[in-house]
């Protein structure tokens, strides 16, 4: 019984020994902590909600145009941008909740992971260029149950425009174009 008194003693003693200087360092830190690139740019990242969010028209290329046009939206639930203020390029990475609504009770929603490119120009202004991988988690079962999309477009003060291209990496007639408005990009 003493000896494993001893034994709480001393570790209880070592283990404020070695993570005392680390909780000293943590407190005398005053600066706001951010990321510094080798070449001594600092990188901030920040978290978004609800951003950016589209909507748009979606039409399947795999049938013939004037049978199927569906609305398209998509919501980025969550996101990180990683941006530097000495550089013009930015990095966005999410979880996007999307959809194609076909009518009739023909609809199909996906979850997601974009990933993106911006290059802003001007004062308020970017163009980027993205991919995603997505899931469908509900709805028609004849779109394949895996895509991935490839996006673009520019956007000012926040409002844009953005066209997309869902592709089918196996068998399955999913394919699809997309043109619409995005906001908070």
């Amino acid at each position: 019984m003493i000896g494993m008194k001893r034994f709480l003693v001393i570790a209880s003693c070592a283990f404020l020994f070695l993570c005392c200087p680390c909780l000293c360092r943590a407190q005398d830190s005053s600066e706001a902590e951010d990321l510094t690139l080798a070449s001594g740019k600092r990188v901030t990242p920040s978290l978004r909600v609800v951003l950016p969010s589209y909507l748009g028209a979606a039409v399947p290329v795999d049938i013939p145009l004037g049978q199927k046009t569906a609305f398209s939206f998509g919501i980025e639930a969550i996101g990180m941008r990683l941006s530097a203020k000495s550089s013009p390029v930015e990095a966005n990475l999410g979880l996007r909740w999307s959809g194609m609504c076909f009518g009739a009770g023909q609809n199909a929603f996906y979850l997601g992971v974009p990933a993106r490119v911006a290059c802003k120009f001007g004062r308020r202004s970017k163009a980027y260029a993205g991919v995603a991988a997505q899931m469908r988690i509900a709805g028609a079962q004849e779109l394949a149950r895996f895509v991935g999309e490839v996006e673009g477009g520019v956007s000012f003060y926040g409002f844009g425009l953005r066209a997309a291209y869902t592709v089918t990496p196996f068998s399955g007639g999913s394919r699809a174009v997309s043109l619409g408005l995005i906001v908070g990009l």
